[in-house]
């Protein structure tokens, strides 16, 4: 698979898992801790589909596991170290006075669990690739962290049970939010997996 058509791949993969997963989620009502299990499912098991044709150095019998334990596990704990450090932040800034600014702290505070967790699950998918170059840590943590950053109204919608995370737009947060969300995602990751053929 050539670079180009793997990266569209990869993106179309992610952009379909996040999207089921918000209608399996919101459809059925599901709490938080289901809804991570399917959100975790989705995107396993569609991006070993992807990588398990696409030719790289990715190991397929190790990504969907460590992809969808990562995702039930890290998440959670992702999500508790970001709004723990926002509400110690907050509370720093209400303890000094200052007034200005907080509306934008608080905004940041429900970005971060999503970058976050993209993160955690990318340092552990990182055991999946064989023969990685030098630099390719540093890249993949830094495009997941972003994948996470722009997606992550639509991403928590979805982790947190279709709730309403009030970031932004309201259509970030609908069926094309989702989608748009693990297209640009899954092509800021794809482009970085894709130099594990390329670099060869």
């Amino acid at each position: 698979m050539r670079r180009t058509g793997f990266v569209v791949a990869y993106a179309a993969a992610n952009a379909a898992a996040i999207a089921l997963a918000g209608t399996a989620v919101c459809g059925f009502k599901l709490q938080w801790y289901v809804a991570i299990g399917v959100l975790a499912f989705a995107m396993a098991t569609l991006q070993t589909f992807v990588l398990f044709s696409s030719g790289l150095r990715v190991s397929t019998l190790r990504w969907w596991p460590l992809t969808f334990g990562g995702t039930v596990l890290m998440t959670p704990l992702a999500f508790g170290t970001a709004y723990l450090a926002g509400v110690i932040l907050l509370g720093g800034l209400g303890a000094l006075g200052v007034d200005q600014g907080t509306e934008a702290v608080g905004a940041l505070v429900f970005l971060l669990p999503a970058a976050f967790a993209g993160v955690f699950i990318s340092g552990l998918q990182f055991f999946a690739f064989r023969a990685p170059p030098e630099n390719l840590l540093t890249l993949w943590f830094g495009a997941n962290f972003l994948a996470g950053f722009v997606g992550a109204p639509a991403i928590e919608n979805v982790a947190l049970g279709c709730a309403n995370i009030g970031i932004g737009l309201a259509w970030f947060e609908s069926p094309v939010g989702r989608v748009l969300a693990g297209a640009i995602g899954g092509a800021l990751t794809g482009l970085v997996l894709a130099r594990l053929r390329i670099s060869r």
